[in-house]
């Protein structure tokens, strides 16, 4: 079955995190930001913050999760898709280290990247076979990152720093 993404249907912005990106869509700051650089986006100015339920469909059904960021500590966002079997695209962005395999579990790309980033895009879009084994392969990758894990982890950098 074709996804509406593929269909170039533009689906709504999810902001799965604590950031003010709902605030800064109805305030029209990103319309501005994106226009002022000469930006063209189909998106819809709309912000939906899911339930953890809701959540998981998401990552499950989607055609790809992308993380394109240049630092990050620990991503847990791509550990989520992972777990609900999603196919992970993400930059080499220290914080995914830990466990995103390029061409095992996910697509690694160099952060800063964006010729590299459309193509591992366009690769898990086009390429069922390849994206298969990274659905199929996340949720392992996923199950030992356990909340009480990651804060085990965090507090004894904190400790030791």
């Amino acid at each position: 079955m074709m996804s509406p993404h593929r269909l170039g249907l533009a689906p709504p912005l999810v902001d799965a995190g604590e950031s003010n990106l709902a605030a800064r869509l109805a305030s029209g700051q990103l319309s501005s930001y994106f226009s002022q650089r000469r930006f063209e986006t189909r998106c819809p100015a709309e912000c939906v913050r899911p339930s953890d339920d809701e959540l998981a469909r998401l990552y499950s059904s989607c055609d790809a999760y992308v993380l394109p960021s240049i630092i990050e500590g620990l991503g847990a966002p791509p550990l989520q898709a992972m777990a609900c079997g999603g196919a992970v695209v993400t930059t080499d962005c220290l914080g995914t280290r830990d466990f995103a395999v390029n061409e095992v579990n996910s697509l690694v790309v160099p952060p800063r990247d964006s010729a590299a980033l459309s193509q591992a895009i366009v690769r898990v879009l086009t390429d069922d076979a390849l994206s298969r084994e990274l659905r199929k392969n996340g949720p392992g990758t996923a199950a030992p990152w356990t909340y009480e894990r990651m804060e085990s982890i965090f507090l004894r950098t904190v400790e030791s720093g």
